[in-house]
């Protein structure tokens, strides 16, 4: 976190934001109807990671609607104030209301996990195996031993998808954790694939209309590395690590334009859904609560 402030503070001392707000002005409406479209779509795939786990687990209990507001709502959260509070918290508070089993939670927890994981690693992989070029603008690395990790990435995913064909079962402290079928595995890495494909992309999509011209693999790896090192400093939203990230990586691209197209991709993909979020999380603890007094009051009614 010192790091990150110290690079980000350094960076930004030597930056106009009037410099910021021209290239801001050079993205076009039809990018933001673009790339508005894409985080919707985005955040239907994140509300399939939990569909997909309710199938798994074969628990038919919770209507689809209320899955994907529930999920919807769980990684505004994440993506915006961290896994504790969004992916862990909230999903724990809000399945629970809706009478899920606090193990069943664990394991769809769990399974969201591996599936966003899963796409993330294959993407790696790919980086690794056939645009290792756009890796040493991170750090100096011979492409031998990214040709060898990237092929190690692929024999891990082959190990589960493996597990997931013999259908294992792990036994996890309390939790009986059973892997998917294959059919459902392959679904899982497709699923989370497509999910950071198009999260890439949209910040690929304001870079190259704020006045500059770069590879999509170049963002890709910016965002694969952004994450990881969102999970190591746990700063909520990766605020200033994506920044950190992209500057370093992205050194022959004026900062200015950087940062205008991070700042334009924050309000598309974090803000805007934050911003329905909230009162759809506030609607969903006072739908939960009206209910539990309304069924209060039934069963009451029935005693006497």
């Amino acid at each position: 976190m010192v790091a990150v402030g110290y690079f980000l503070f350094k960076t930004l001392s030597q930056i106009r934001w009037a410099e910021i707000e021209d290239a801001i002005s050079l993205v076009s409406r039809r990018t933001f109807i673009i790339t508005g479209c894409l985080t919707v779509l985005n955040y239907f795939l994140y509300a399939s990671y939990d569909l997909l786990s309710f199938n798994i687990i074969k628990n038919a209990s919770l209507r689809i609607r209320k899955i994907i507001s529930t999920t919807m709502i769980v990684f505004t959260f994440n993506l915006n104030l961290g896994a504790l509070i969004g992916s862990i918290g909230l999903r724990y508070r809000i399945y629970s209301g809706w009478g899920i089993p606090k193990a069943k939670i664990t394991l769809l927890t769990l399974l969201s996990v591996i599936t966003s994981w899963s796409g993330y690693a294959f993407l790696l992989a790919l980086v690794f195996l056939f645009s290792p070029s756009s890796f040493h603008t991170l750090a100096p690395a011979p492409n031998w031993l990214l040709t060898i990790l990237g092929i190690l990435i692929i024999a891990a995913l082959g190990a589960y998808l493996a597990l997931c064909s013999q259908r294992v079962t792990w036994n996890l402290r309390d939790h009986a954790f059973q892997f998917p079928p294959l059919h459902k595995g392959i679904v899982q890495i497709l699923l989370s694939t497509s999910q950071w494909s198009i999260m890439s992309y949209i910040i690929y999509l304001f870079i190259n209309d704020s006045g500059t011209d770069i590879a999509f693999e170049r963002v890709l790896m910016s965002v694969l590395a952004a994450g990881i090192a969102g999970v190591l400093t746990h700063i909520p939203a990766g605020l200033g690590v994506l920044e950190t990230v992209f500057l370093r990586m992205h050194a022959d691209i004026p900062a200015p334009q950087i940062l205008a197209a991070l700042l334009c991709y924050r309000f598309i993909y974090y803000l805007v859904p934050l911003a329905f979020a909230v009162p759809g999380y506030l609607y969903v603890e006072y739908y939960q609560k009206h209910r539990g007094r309304n069924s209060f009051i039934a069963a009451l009614k029935r005693r006497l």
